[in-house]
């Protein structure tokens, strides 16, 4: 019971540090300097937070806020692009 809580915590701890890094690592070819910072570490922020509900989602079988989350998301990206393409064409 014990090391199922503990492998549980380790996961958790994994899953929401560990990406940060591995994110990092493969957009740094893509990383575009003129991009407009806004709060400082709030994508990794938010990444941590991101990663944190789903696993938590996962633990408590709630599939559907997993879906909830990756929708907003990707309505917040849609409108994000949708604006800097705008913007870029002036």
């Amino acid at each position: 019971m014990i090391l199922k809580y503990s492998l549980s915590g380790l996961a958790l701890i994994l899953a929401t540090f560990g990406g940060s890094p591995v994110v990092k690592y493969f957009i740094k070819p893509f990383y575009d300097q003129k991009f407009p910072q806004g709060f400082i570490n709030a994508g990794n922020l938010i990444g941590i937070l991101e990663c944190f509900l789903i696993f938590l989602f996962l633990l408590l079988k709630q599939y559907e806020l997993i879906g909830f989350i990756i929708t907003a998301k990707a309505i917040y990206r849609f409108g994000d692009i949708h604006i800097s393409k705008r913007f870029c064409m002036r």
